[in-house]
């Protein structure tokens, strides 16, 4: 009978924890492999992400009239939001307000005196999908007392520019983008509480002539604005990155 030495009897280590250990250290590999792949999507995405567009394309007025209380009008406000990034990056544009102000055309800058006419705020949302373009047009009757402190300098200047014996029948506005809430990505793109300003020349469209309801025009010292209205195209384009 042959005893067994002191060494053979040590007992071996236990299969089913280096099993465990083993599937650990894969899992780990897995988990480390997958967050690198997540760090390199971000810093793709981030070297190739371009600023939104968000700009006024063109300003129109139409039926401008004037009678003994006030200056009314419609305005029409385009605008072009486009969204070049791809996907992940989806946006929208929440809220914004056009501020209409009044410029004089005929002065040595072509702006002279501002007269503020009105607002018009975004009824709905705009969504912005990847690669797309949107068309939006932003439409508001607008009415100034005359009695305000710039009605009747603003009524002189659109019968100058507007009215039968004018030359060209356009005006020269600026149109302000404040408090736009917009997103890209989840992301807000930090235009809160910031104007955007755009100067066109607007082509005044119709006659000059007292308005069908003088009842609209608005009480004194300030002005009013009927329920907006929005028109929205959206146009899928493939636009590289800068």
């Amino acid at each position: 009978l042959q005893v067994p030495p002191l060494g053979g009897l040590r007992q071996r280590p236990d299969e089913r924890g280096l099993l465990l250990q083993e599937a650990m250290l894969s899992l780990l590999h897995v988990l480390l492999l997958g967050l690198l792949a997540v760090i390199l999507f971000v810093v793709i995405i981030a070297a190739n992400f371009v600023q939104p567009v968000v700009q006024v394309s063109d300003a129109r007025l139409s039926g401008i009239a004037v009678d003994s209380t006030a200056v009314t009008m419609l305005a029409n406000v385009s605008m072009v939001l486009a969204n070049p990034n791809g996907w992940p990056l989806e946006g929208g544009v929440s809220q914004l307000m056009a501020k209409i102000y009044s410029l004089d055309k005929a002065a040595d800058d072509e702006r002279g005196s501002s007269y503020y006419i009105g607002l018009i705020e975004l009824p709905e949302a705009i969504t912005l999908g990847t690669h797309s373009l949107v068309d939006a047009m932003l439409s508001a009757s607008l009415s100034v007392a005359l009695s305000s402190p710039e009605g009747a300098a603003l009524a002189l200047r659109l019968r100058r520019d507007c009215g039968p014996a004018a030359p060209e029948r356009t005006t020269r506005l600026e149109v302000r983008l404040a408090d736009v809430l917009a997103e890209v990505g989840s992301l807000p793109m930090g235009l809160a509480g910031v104007d955007i300003p755009f100067v066109v020349t607007a082509p005044c469209e119709g006659d000059l002539d007292p308005p069908p309801d003088a009842d609209a025009a608005s009480g004194p010292g300030g002005s009013t604005t009927a329920q907006p209205s929005m028109q929205a195209s959206t146009w899928p384009v493939f636009m590289p990155p800068l």
